[in-house]
């Protein structure tokens, strides 16, 4: 998924496509800037782009720096990081790392399900129910409604 959401910035050629085996994703992740980019896709107004430090040999400041304004973005968008630190990214602990990245991407999701972007969603709908009433549920509750659908169609 970052590999599809990111495929066009040019600043992230030395960092995707990412390899889905092996430990690659927690070494793309280590010094903050893809960190700050997906950050950048969820709310364009979250970090100012030109601040983010995109260098070969980037200093421990400028890594930590990168880091801290990635993560502060991520609190300000609702993102829960109990004990995740900058020097989780760091050190590449995963389940830090996988438990900031596994919210951002599901916010990324969350984005794309709506009835403009998503036309068959209006089979979700129950019997009376209003089109607006999908809007306000929260991600899950549209994937239960969609799993449940199938399992009824296909009995």
């Amino acid at each position: 998924m970052i590999n599809v959401i990111l495929k066009d910035d040019a600043d992230l050629t030395d960092y995707l496509p990412i390899a889905c085996d092996g430990e690659s994703l927690f070494h793309a992740f280590d010094n903050g800037v893809l960190l700050c980019k997906i950050v950048h896709v969820i709310d364009p107004d979250s970090i100012d782009l030109r601040v983010i430090k995109n260098e070969k040999n980037m200093s421990v400041f400028q890594i930590n720096n990168n880091l801290k304004l990635g993560l502060a973005a991520c609190k300000s968008l609702g993102v829960k990081l109990i004990g995740v630190a900058p020097a989780d990214f760091v050190k590449k602990v995963p389940h830090q790392m996988l438990a900031a990245l596994w919210q951002l991407l599901r916010k990324v999701i969350a984005m794309k399900m709506n009835l403009a972007d998503c036309a068959e969603l209006f089979r979700l709908l129950e019997e009376g129910e209003d089109p607006s009433a999908l809007s306000k549920m929260k991600p899950e509750d549209i994937l239960i409604r969609w799993v449940n659908y199938h399992l009824r169609k296909n009995g």
